[in-house]
């Protein structure tokens, strides 16, 4: 992190929280505290001190609060000028480690949104995961070439499809009934028939 931008900012906590928003448009404490190895409380604390002098605005998305910058503030637009330039101007090595959520570039033709095919209606959700997880889903998606959005989406579609009661539930329900399933089924129908 540039020096100046700490000497400008107060202090390393602030700048790094401007540098993730600026880089990634919105984030909760939470996140930003944990990409740059920060306690959660220091973080909270520049959030908080940058949402008072009108820098920020936060809004409450489920029990998160989501900071991104007050676009009705005139000097965060040039303040947001000045953030972009240093995150062109970052080292390849930071602009890695910190700034950079995907692994490999973005297909040229691939859209930013990606839709359904059955409604065209995208979701994006946050999911904040343990780091021994996050550890393990990271090496399961190394392995088998996959992004963790593609990742996420197969294990949601894994558990949605086990949710479902299968043939196997439901085939043979009657088979311990003492009649055969003829007679019975001439039992129910004569019992619709008399009323």
């Amino acid at each position: 992190m540039n020096p100046v931008l700490e000497a400008l900012f107060g202090n390393r906590t602030a700048a790094c929280v401007l540098m993730f928003l600026q880089c990634y448009g919105e984030g909760h404490a939470q996140r930003i505290a944990r990409t740059f190895d920060f306690g959660l409380n220091m973080t909270q604390r520049q959030l908080k001190r940058l949402e008072e002098q009108g820098v920020l605005v936060s809004r409450r998305l489920g029990n998160m609060r989501l900071f991104s910058f007050n676009e009705r503030n005139p000097t965060v637009r040039n303040l947001r000028k000045l953030l972009e330039a240093e995150l062109a101007a970052l080292p390849e090595e930071d602009q890695q480690q910190y700034f950079r959520e995907r692994q490999r570039p973005r297909q040229s033709n691939k859209p930013l949104v990606m839709t359904s095919p059955d409604d065209g209606i995208t979701m994006r959700t946050i999911v904040d995961l343990p780091d021994r997880e996050r550890a393990q889903l990271d090496a399961l998606c190394r392995q088998r070439g996959l992004s963790r959005a593609e990742a996420m989406r197969q294990a949601l579609r894994l558990w949605l499809s086990q949710q479902q009661p299968g043939h196997s539930a439901v085939f043979g329900l009657w088979r311990d009934r003492p009649e055969d399933s003829v007679a019975l089924q001439q039992a129910l129908r004569a019992e619709w028939s008399e009323r």
